[in-house]
């Protein structure tokens, strides 16, 4: 009776750990960092330096305008470590603090991913 009752448990912390297994990253928080950090009202053009996300997978991003509006999104595809660099064209012609979101999205529906990783980075509009 012990072993058929260790043989369950043992089963349910290994469908446990699978079913948690692609939310969980070997590298740590995500970093992420953008060039510029600040733009002019307008059109401008950004580099995402991104490492830490799933790897080989998806990194949606969005940005967010000060009223809290999303303004843009896309994604990236991530390579092994979980990074990329990319450029990207932006359009913002409110002033004040946007913000950038990179997530991790399993299912590549514009939603960040339950328990996955997730990185803001602040892009202040025009340059001070």
């Amino acid at each position: 009776m012990v072993n058929k009752y260790v043989m369950f448990q043992t089963l349910l912390v290994f469908l446990t750990f699978l079913t948690y297994l692609p939310f969980l990253s070997v590298f740590g928080a995500p970093e992420g960092t953008i060039s510029p950090s600040c733009a002019p009202i307008d059109e401008f053009e950004v580099q995402f330096n991104v490492n830490g996300f799933l790897p080989n997978y998806y990194t949606g991003w969005d940005f967010i305008g000060p009223d809290n509006v999303r303004i843009m999104h896309g994604y990236f595809a991530t390579n092994n470590t979980g990074g990329f660099t990319e450029d990207a064209e932006f359009e913002a012609f409110a002033p004040g603090e946007h913000t950038l979101i990179l997530y991790d999205d399993l299912d590549h529906d514009s939603i960040p991913a339950k328990n996955g990783n997730i990185q803001k980075i602040s892009i202040n509009i025009p340059c001070n």
